[in-house]
């Protein structure tokens, strides 16, 4: 099985990285301690491999931004 280590870029410099079975998407809420992050952007470079085949060892680059306060 294929993964992609999503390396994560929050407000403020905050960096971390995470192997999951597929890349993040647009919209998607990361939780970093009690704080809610929002997906803004991903981007996945060489995602098929020199063979046609999937890429095993792919790795996303993820910008968070802050999300918005829910109205009440």
């Amino acid at each position: 099985m294929a993964f992609v280590t999503a390396n994560y870029l929050a407000p403020g410099g905050y960096q971390f990285s995470e192997q999951r079975e597929v890349e993040p998407s647009l919209g998607d809420i990361v939780m970093i301690g009690t704080d809610e992050f929002v997906v803004g952007a991903v981007l996945v470079p060489d995602y098929w491999s020199d063979y046609g085949d999937v890429n095993q060892y792919r790795t996303a680059q993820v910008v968070l931004a802050y999300k918005a306060p829910e109205a009440k």
